[in-house]
């Protein structure tokens, strides 16, 4: 069982991974639409074809965008904690330091 202190990290942990993931799945979605824009202008492919296009290789941004999402939202969250002295309280209250690292 979590204890209250494991819920809000992994809450804050939670989101800001979707936003990191929004960002850099936009980065990613972009460079790779640079390409598909080839064949819009070229004539081989419709607007529909397009968005379609994109829509598939989504889960392909996702498989490439998340890992370096989790690992900035990790840091950030951490980051955050330790300049609040959330992490001393935490210390303080009796946690381990391998087990706040347990906890996103």
């Amino acid at each position: 069982m979590w204890s209250q202190a494991h819920r809000y990290i992994f809450r804050q942990t939670a989101l800001t991974l979707l936003g990191a993931s929004a960002a850099f799945t936009t980065v990613v979605w972009l460079v790779y639409s640079l390409r598909f824009l080839d064949l819009l202008g070229a004539g081989g492919v419709s607007t529909a074809g397009f968005a379609h296009l994109v829509l598939l290789n989504l889960p392909r941004f996702l498989a490439a965008s998340l890992p370096m999402a989790l690992l900035v939202a990790v840091v950030l969250v951490f980051h955050r904690l330790a300049g609040d002295r959330e992490l001393v309280a935490l210390r303080a209250a009796g946690v381990s330091n391998p087990r706040l690292a347990l906890a996103p």
